[in-house]
C-alpha cells in the first residue's frame, strides 16, 4: 500500500503528517513552551474563525495526540518531535523527550496498568536495513521500546488489554498502514508476537479488556471483482481499492481480530476513510468516526453487526467536509465526543440514538481527544491549532510555520454547552 486519493479535509493524513515537513524559515519558539497564548494569533488559511474552549498549551510543530495521565492534572502530548508530558494546569512540562522517528498518527495511549504511556513510530532505516516500527513507553524519564520489528514509513494509533490472558500476555495491537499489518505485541514481557494482515492502511486499533478480540479501522477496502477499482499505488504489488467515479476510495472497513488465535475473524464495512475508533467495552458497543463520510459507524462488538450510521451534520444546512478524526464515549456510555477537523469543533452527540447535543469550539484542525479517568475533562489536540506564524514580518508567512495545540476543557454543563455551541456556526461562517 503506497498511497490513497484524499478529499481537501483529510489531506493532513499525508501531507503534513506522513511526510517530512518542508523546512520553513519561521523564527522557533523557546523550547522551555509550550505557550499558554500567542501574540500573533495567526492564520487560519480556510477563512475560519478559532474560539478554542478551555485552557490551551500551543507548542511550535504538529501536535499529533495527546492523553491524560495518572490523574487529571498529568497530561502526555505527542508532536511532530517530542512527547512531553506536563502539569497542564500550570502549564509546565516535567519531561520533554526528543523522538528518535516520525511518530504514528494519533500514536499515543496512556497505560493505567503500567502508569506509563505508549507511543508508535517508525524508526529510520540505519546502515542499508529496512525502518523500524516501534511500541514505545517512557521510564524514568527515558524512552524504552517495548517492541520493534521491521516495518515501513508509518505507524498507527495503538490499542492494548487490560488484563493478562490464560497464557499471561497483555497483548496490545499496533496498526501499520503501509504494510497493511497489525502487529500484536505482549506488554508483560515486551515481545513481538506476531504480525497479521489486515486490509488497506489500518489506522486505529483497539482491544477489549481481556485481550480476546482487537479491532482495526481500514481507510480502504480491497476490491472486488466487477467493482470499480483503482491502485493505491505505482509500485506493481499495489493494491487495488474500491473506488467511486472520482478515483477516490470508496469504502472502509474494520478489521476484527480473534486474539486466541491470532487471526482475522470478520471484516465489518463502515463508511468513507474509517479513522479513529471508541470501544465501549461495557456495552460491548464499537464506535468509528468515518472522516470522508461525515459519519459514526455504530457495530455491536458482540455480534459483529452494524446497528446504525449516524450523520455528522451538525448545522441545520447540510454540510460537506465535517471530517470526523477522532472520536471518545463517556464512562457511563451515554455520551460521544466527535472531534471534527472540518469545523474546528468536537461535536457532543447522544450515543444511543446519535441526537445532537451541542458544540464545543477547537483550535485549528482537532485531531485527537482524551477523557480523564475522572469523567471531568477532556483534552483536544489540534493538529494546526493557532494558525500559521510568520517570520521577520508579519505578511511573511508559512503553511508549514505550524503551532499546534492542546486545550483542556472542563466537561460543559448544559448551559455551558449551549454557549459554546453557538459560536461554531459563526466560526464557520
Amino acid at each position: 500500500m503506497n498511497s490513497i486519493k484524499l478529499n481537501k479535509a483529510q489531506w493532513w493524513m499525508y501531507a503534513l503528517l506522513s511526510c517530512a515537513a518542508v523546512r520553513c524559515t519561521a523564527q522557533q519558539q523557546p523550547p522551555q513552551g509550550p505557550l499558554r497564548a500567542v501574540t500573533d494569533p495567526g492564520v487560519v488559511t480556510t477563512g475560519q474563525r478559532t474560539t478554542p474552549a478551555g485552557a490551551s498549551s500551543i507548542f511550535q510543530g504538529s501536535v499529533y495526540a495527546t492523553a491524560f495521565g495518572r490523574d487529571s492534572s498529568e497530561l502526555w502530548v505527542l508532536t511532530k518531535t517530542e512527547v512531553i508530558q506536563m502539569d497542564w494546569v500550570r502549564n509546565a512540562v516535567k519531561v520533554r523527550i526528543k523522538l528518535p522517528g516520525t511518530p504514528g498518527l494519533q500514536g499515543l495511549r496512556y497505560d493505567s496498568v503500567a502508569n506509563a504511556p505508549l507511543l508508535t513510530l517508525t524508526e529510520p532505516a540505519k546502515g542499508g536495513a529496512q525502518p523500524k516500527l516501534a511500541l514505545m513507553t517512557v521510564e524514568n524519564g527515558t524512552l524504552r521500546p517495548v517492541a520493534e520489528w521491521p516495518g515501513g514509513y508509518l505507524a498507527g494509533s495503538p490499542g492494548f488489554a487490560t488484563t493478562k490472558n490464560s497464557d499471561g500476555e497483555r497483548l496490545a495491537v499496533v496498526p501499520a498502514l503501509r504494510d497493511d499489518k497489525l502487529a500484536v505485541i505482549d506488554l508483560e514481557s515486551h515481545r513481538f508476537l506476531k504480525e497479521i494482515t489486515s486490509t488497506v492502511a489500518p489506522f486505529a486499533a483497539v482491544v477489549n479488556a481481556t485481550g480476546t478480540t482487537a479491532f482495526a479501522s481500514n481507510w480502504g477496502r480491497l476490491s472486488k471483482p466487477g467493482e470499480l477499482q483503482a491502485p493505491t499505488g505505482p509500485l506493481p504489488d499495489a493494491d487495488n481499492v474500491v473506488v467511486d467515479k472520482r478515483g477516490i476510495a470508496a469504502s472502509g472497513t474494520v478489521t476484527r481480530l480473534d486474539l486466541s488465535s491470532m487471526t482475522v475473524a470478520d471484516t465489518i464495512s463502515a463508511g468513507l476513510h474509517s479513522t479513529a475508533l471508541a470501544l465501549d467495552d461495557t456495552r460491548h458497543r464499537l464506535y468509528v468516526a468515518n472522516s470522508n463520510s461525515d459519519t459514526v459507524t455504530v457495530i455491536d462488538a458482540s455480534t459483529n453487526k452494524v446497528l446504525q450510521t449516524m450523520k455528522v451534520q451538525p448545522f441545520s444546512v447540510a454540510t460537506p467536509g465535517i471530517a470526523p478524526t477522532a472520536i471518545t464515549v463517556s464512562s457511563d456510555g451515554s455520551l460521544l465526543y466527535v472531534a471534527c477537523g472540518g469545523i474546528n469543533a468536537v461535536v457532543v452527540l447522544q450515543a444511543t440514538t446519535g441526537k445532537l447535543l451541542g458544540m464545543i469550539p477547537t483550535a485549528w484542525y482537532p485531531n485527537d481527544l482524551s477523557l480523564s479517568a475522572d469523567g471531568k475533562y477532556l483534552a483536544v489536540s489540534t493538529l494546526l491549532g493557532a494558525g500559521s506564524g510568520w517570520s521577520e514580518k508579519p505578511e511573511h508567512r508559512y503553511i508549514n510555520a505550524v503551532r499546534g495545540s492542546v486545550a483542556v476543557i472542563p466537561i460543559p454543563n448544559e448551559l455551558t454547552l449551549a454557549g459554546y455551541t453557538l459560536a461554531v456556526p459563526g466560526n464557520n461562517h
